[in-house]
Order: C-alpha cells, then structure tokens, then sequence
C-alpha cells in the first residue's frame, strides 16, 4: 500500500524554549532551569510529523537570511522534506516562536512571524506541481491568509483533499469554509469560531456541525477528540498518558491525520491514530523532538494492545 504525499504551506519557525517551576507573573523576572533551540512552526511541525509517520512531505514555505534558515533547511532534509518550494526572503529574519513550559507540561507562546510573512499567492503559482502530485494539503493560519485562499483555491483544482487548522484564530469567510474538506480545530478556537462555549459540549458539536465544511475534527486535549459530519459526531477518548510538554500535541494530531487520509484511510481511523500519536508526542519535550516515527507508534500498540488501534 502507498503511504501516499502530503503536501504543507505553512509557518517555519525557529523555537526557543525555556522551563520553568511555574509561569511568571506581569512584570516577575523568574529563573528557568533548562533552555533548547529547535525548529517548528506549525507548518513545519505538520510537515514533520506527517513524514516521520511514513509520507511523502514536501513544503512551500519562507526562510528569513539568518543563521537559523541554514540549520532549519538541514533539518528537514534530514526527515525526508522536499524543500524546493521553500524561498529565502532576503534582509528579513526566519520567523521564532518563544516559548515557555511549566512544570506541568502547559505553555505559552509568543511568535515573530518574520519571514512567513512573505509567504504570498506567487509562491503558490511557482509550484502548482506539489499540488498536483500531492495527496492531501495541509494549511494554517501562520502565513498570509490570501495565501491560505490561493493555496485551497489551487487544491481544488487539482481536486486534492484539504485540511486546514484555523490557528492562531482570525475571521473565516463561508467561501473558504465551503471549500475545506476537514476542519481540524481545538476548544478555544472552536469557541472563537462560533461564539458557542467549550464547556457546552452539545452546542459546540451543532454549531460545528452547520459549518459549510464538510468534515469538523475537534480536539479536545485530555479528553481526545470528536468527529463532526453532518448529524454525525462520534467522541474518541484520550489515552491516559502523563504529559510533560503539551506544545507538539496539535500539530502531531494533525500530521498524523493528514498521513492516514493520504494512505487512504477513513477519517474515522485517522481520528484514533491522531489522538494515539498526539499522546505519544506530549511524553516528550519539544514540539518537534517529540513527535513519534511510525517504529514508535508501533511500540505504542505494544504497550496499548488494542486499546491503541
């Protein structure tokens, strides 16, 4: 069986990490007690995620003319990430993200978004072609949103499966909606999206449900995730794992989503196999240092036993 392509345009990121005792206070100066350099962003962590798992990765993407571009490109060429369709804006730094941990594996982030920012439609048109070999597409909100709208409008017409993860949260058109095959979102930006709140899970689930998307995925962190298709929403539990960074588990959920759809598995399974990896990834420090190889996943049905399948 192919394990099939997916193709990611997104954020690339250079993470800086700190862990901390406990979060700081506004205007409270705190000692951490360890610091790691390591890429993500949330394209990039999909694009990660998705290949170790076995796909077939390329990218679209912008590196700022940093240090950081060099060891990032390196990076992914180590985990099998076609990166031609990667450009390198000039007088502009590689977007960053810096982040905090806390004892109890929560975080919080700031990201500079630099060189995603230049990500625009013309890059799109450059490589039309990793859309048309790809599998499934993969989007974020990182990157320009008119970007987003080119990169669906060029699925489409390919006749390509999109999944877009509407994160960080901003206004969303029926016209985009309409064209997105799976919504894959967490509570907050769930409650963003449609003003229903997370702890009303019945409205949330209508509300989701009366999208113009065809398909909604709702994660829902320690509690697993829901698949929403018309008046269908199945609830899948989490698997009790104890988690000590919790930054990767969005991303790892979606990639490894995105690889199944493309192997050509029912959304169904690929939902159970997300949540199994995403609870693989938050054991694990880092947002990409975590996420799990197939190898892994499979020890994880060892473990597991059928509870995991």
């Amino acid at each position: 069986m192919s394990n099939g392509s997916v193709l990611v345009v997104g954020s690339l990121n250079m993470d800086l990490v700190a862990q901390v005792q406990d979060m700081p206070r506004i205007g409270e100066t705190i000692i951490g007690h360890s610091f790691d350099r390591m890429m993500g962003g949330k394209g990039a962590n999909q694009a990660v995620a998705a290949a170790r798992l076995g796909a077939r990765v390329a990218m679209i993407g912008c590196f700022g003319s940093d240090a950081f571009a060099g060891d990032m490109r390196s990076i992914l060429a180590k985990e099998r990430i076609e990166t031609d369709g990667i450009r390198t804006v000039e007088n502009v730094s590689t977007g960053t993200a810096m982040i905090m941990v806390d004892r109890h594996g929560d975080n919080s982030i700031i990201v500079a978004p630099g060189a995603n920012r230049y990500l625009g439609p013309d890059d799109i048109e450059r490589h039309t072609e990793l859309f048309e070999s790809s599998d499934v597409v993969v989007l974020q909100l990182e990157i320009p949103l008119e970007t987003v709208l080119h990169s669906v409008a060029a699925a489409r017409r390919f006749g390509k499966t999109v999944v877009f993860n509407p994160a960080p949260m901003q206004g969303l058109s029926e016209e985009l909606l309409r064209d997105i095959d799976y919504l894959i979102l967490n509570e907050v930006e769930a409650e963003e999206l449609t003003g229903a709140p997370a702890s009303e899970f019945d409205t949330l689930a209508k509300r989701l449900a009366a999208l113009p998307c065809k398909h909604v995925v709702l994660t829902l962190g320690g509690d697993g995730a829901a698949y929403i298709s018309g008046s269908e929403v199945v609830r899948y539990p989490a698997m009790k794992v104890h988690a000590v960074d919790t930054t990767g588990a969005g991303d790892s959920f979606i990639g490894a989503f995105a690889s199944r759809l493309a192997r050509g598995d029912d959304a169904r399974d690929a939902v159970k196999y997300a949540i199994k990896v995403a609870a693989i990834t938050v054991t694990k420090l880092g947002a990409q240092a975590a996420l799990p190889t197939e190898e892994e996943t499979k020890q994880f049905d060892l473990l597991w036993g059928a509870e995991s399948r």
